[in-house]
């Protein structure tokens, strides 16, 4: 058993390169819709509504860039600023057709990652304007990338709207920040800043034979499973479990551990029983990576994310 290969990937590449390609994005003002520094709302008097699937165990949209459709995942356990493009063909296209594209040499790794400018984002209602972009070559992503999915969006949503994700009704659901009120029948949950665009709120996790720990843990979309926790020798964990061994490699070191069955997680108010997590030994090469709370979790709930205030607000839903 291992685990997903593909979202270690990106948190060792993208926490090191990506997050260095700094992008200024100018103003783009249209008619007398409400208009931000980066994006417009067509009809404020209307709700932002975007559609979502689980794909693949993660979410995914579709919106049109530089008039194409394309496939993204939505990815939240690290916050940046570009659209990340796996160096598909209809990156290729778009960037090829736009002669406003602004090629950046050599975004951060040697060559291998190409960064442009200038990228426009429909969703119908919203439309963001001058998009930092980066574009990952072929080379690093051939044998990880995700078949029919064109690349991922981060920050664009969290960092510009307070952002509901249900469930229940398959949406994603942006509210302005400016009028946003707290919801009622929502446990506030706050949402500590760990530099580098990871956020962690905290969690008790429990363990046959009522072994408990208490901790922060970031929450990621693409997460490979309930809950992955990075454990050290003052954990006092019995590493010699007989479930199911966990082995691979990520871009610089070997990684092992184990998987087993976590009795409860507690986050805020509610609880989370008899799912299986993954426990990574924590290593020099792994020890900036956060515990995670996975997709197969945040299913659960309805959640409503505000960044700029640090907290995010919870309700269990159909899935809990």
């Amino acid at each position: 058993m291992k685990i997903n290969r593909f979202r270690t990937v990106l948190k060792c590449i993208f926490g090191f390169c990506l997050l260095t390609v700094c992008l200024n994005v100018n103003a783009q003002q249209s008619g007398t819709a409400a208009v931000s520094n980066n994006y417009t709302v067509v009809d404020p008097a209307k709700s932002i509504e975007i559609p979502f699937e689980i794909y693949n165990g993660e979410l995914l949209i579709k919106p049109v860039i530089n008039g194409r459709e394309c496939r993204m995942y939505v990815e939240n356990g690290v916050l940046w600023d570009q659209l990340v493009f796996f160096g598909s063909g209809t990156m290729d296209s778009i960037s090829e057709n736009d002669s406003r594209a602004v090629e950046i040499a050599d975004a951060g790794n040697g060559g291998d990652e190409k960064g442009l400018a200038s990228m426009r984002v429909d969703f119908g209602n919203v439309k963001f304007t001058a998009q930092p972009t980066l574009l990952k070559q072929q080379s690093l992503t051939s044998a990880s990338k995700p078949s029919g999915v064109d690349g991922q969006i981060s920050a664009l949503f969290f960092k510009n709207f307070v952002t509901e994700i249900d469930f229940d009704k398959k949406e994603i659901i942006l509210h302005p920040p400016q009028t946003f009120t707290a919801p009622v029948g929502y446990t506030a949950v706050p949402m500590t800043s760990e530099g580098n665009g990871v956020f962690t709120i905290p969690a008790i996790l429990t363990l046959p034979g009522n072994k408990v720990i208490q901790t922060q843990m970031s929450i990621d979309f693409g997460g490979p499973t309930g809950v992955t926790y990075y454990y050290e020798p003052q954990d006092g964990l019995n590493t010699k479990t007989d479930q199911p061994k966990l082995s691979g490699y990520s871009i610089q070191d070997e990684f092992s551990g184990y998987s087993q069955t976590i009795s409860c997680l507690q986050i805020g108010k509610f609880r989370v029983k008899n799912f299986f997590g993954d426990f990574i030994e924590r290593n020099s090469q792994n020890s900036h990576l956060s515990s995670t709370i996975g997709l197969d979790v945040l299913k659960r709930f309805n959640a409503i994310y505000d960044y700029a205030h640090g907290v995010v607000y919870l309700k269990s839903n159909s899935n809990f």
